[in-house]
């Protein structure tokens, strides 16, 4: 009697533990480089012990060749790492706007290691993406990422993977309206780039002998900070909003 406990509750934790590893291993702030592999691992140790009491209703029976324990598991992984895809994916609008804000600015060359998508990026984008975290934490949307992960046993039953045509479609959906507010996040800097490059085009026509290059560059830069003072607040907000619908799609009503 006590073995037959005993294996149950193992095989129990580890159908659990492979989901939320394959979440944590990719999850924005959970999966960054300065974070080590054995915090994220005891983090993930911590969660299934507390989750494993919650799910253990809803967890497939023990398979009777470890064949089939092995494909549960993989399922499960790929399960946890498909939520935690989409939240990562979803991070990439905020670096979108930031590269598209620093070629409109005549930053682009400024580039600078991001901890976030672990690249070299943009500064513009490196400074969004670091208060866009920052405020995630402070918001304790990263407990709703925890608990998309945890509802998604409703939604994705444990055991079974889940339709590739589906997960296709739902990384292509993430993607498509990742780039689609990453552009309009970078919308008013467009609109100044352009409305400014036709200034100067229109200067330099009226005075030839004038050096455009030289006098526009630092006022485009200028120009440019002075509008992200402005439109940085309003940037975070919009982006938070629909990074929290679309975690918010995972959760069964």
């Amino acid at each position: 009697m006590l073995s037959e406990i005993l294996a149950l509750n193992i095989f129990a934790f580890f159908v659990v533990f492979a989901r939320f590893a394959g979440a944590i291993s990719i999850l924005p702030g959970f999966s960054a480089s300065y974070v080590s592999i054995q915090a994220r691992t005891a983090f993930t140790v911590m969660l299934t012990f507390v989750m494993v009491p919650v799910l253990q209703d809803k967890l497939p029976p023990l398979p009777n060749s470890s064949t089939g324990l092995g494909l549960i598991l993989i399922g499960e992984f790929t399960i946890g790492f498909l939520i935690g895809s989409v939240a990562r994916i979803f991070i990439s609008a905020l670096q979108t706007a930031g590269t598209v804000i620093a070629f409109t600015s005549s930053m682009a060359n400024s580039m600078i290691m991001d901890p976030i998508s672990q690249q070299q990026s943009a500064v513009v984008s490196v400074s969004l993406t670091t208060m866009a975290m920052v405020i995630l934490f402070v918001a304790d949307l990263h407990h709703l990422m925890i608990y998309v992960v945890a509802d998604s046993y409703s939604l994705f039953t444990p055991g079974l993977l889940p339709d590739t045509g589906e997960m296709s479609e739902m990384i292509l959906d993430t993607v498509r309206n990742a780039f689609k507010l990453g552009i309009q996040l970078a919308a008013p800097f467009l609109l100044v780039s352009f409305s400014y490059n036709v200034s100067m085009g229109i200067l330099a026509r009226l005075m030839p002998k004038l050096n455009v290059f030289f006098v526009g560059m630092p006022l485009s830069i200028g120009l440019a900070f002075a509008l992200l003072m402005i439109c940085i607040p309003s940037i975070l907000m919009i982006f938070l909003k629909h990074y929290e619908e679309t975690l918010e799609r995972f959760l069964v009503p």
